[in-house]
């Protein structure tokens, strides 16, 4: 026992030694790490402005310049019309908490199809969401400033409350998460974890650490 002791503490020491030579050091994560896990948690249901949207696919590709493409698909029902829709986008990424957002959401098109056999229902459904619109409650429409206005609230609440990773939450590394990690970095394979090594040594060592 005494032999493994000391055969671990020259490999710790070299890792700390190494640790505070660095001010940071990157984790990455990449894109089909992402992807599962975007995947795991659909289908994602968002009620907003009148409407309940279903997003059944969100498809999220890094990219060179920091920002995210996104590519979804899903069923949006509202004022009695239900339909398929469309949207792709881009966005950042924010840290916050061990849990990772979409943030800065711009939507560059949305489209929607109504499934409904019945013009009167199409009117109504119409009315309803033009209705909404002018009590400045916005509306998803069929089309133009309507659509993408309604796609816009869908967006805000998509990035304030659905992370689209999870840092892992239980033991070491969940501990190091949660007292080391300073923010990610988009990149075109993933992104990257940025890690204080004074503050991941720190939680190796069992204290706590305020990162800036």
């Amino acid at each position: 026992m005494l032999k493994i002791l000391s055969g671990l503490v020259i490999p710790v020491a070299l890792l700390i030694i190494g640790l505070l030579i660095m001010n940071t050091f990157t984790v990455p994560v990449s894109k089909s790490a992402i992807q599962t896990r975007v995947a795991a948690r659909l289908p994602l249901t968002i009620e907003t402005r009148g409407t309940t949207v279903k997003i059944e696919m969100l498809d999220i590709d890094t990219q060179a310049d920091g920002r995210v493409r996104l590519n979804g698909a899903g069923v949006v029902s509202g004022f009695g019309v239900d339909g398929d829709a469309t949207f792709v986008g881009t966005s950042g990424l924010r840290y916050e908490g061990g849990q990772v957002f979409l943030t800065d959401l711009d939507i560059d098109d949305v489209s929607f199809k109504p499934k409904v056999t019945d013009p009167a229902a199409l009117i109504i459904g119409a009315l309803g969401m033009f209705q909404n619109a002018q009590k400045g409650e916005g509306s998803s429409g069929f089309s133009g400033d309507m659509m993408k206005a309604q796609a816009r609230a869908i967006a805000d609440r998509l990035s304030g409350s659905t992370p689209i990773y999870t840092l892992p939450e239980t033991g070491l590394k969940a501990k190091i998460a949660k007292n080391a990690v300073q923010g990610v970095v988009v990149t075109e394979d993933g992104f990257d974890v940025s890690v204080s090594a004074r503050c991941a040594i720190k939680a190796l060592l069992g204290g706590t650490c305020t990162t800036p």
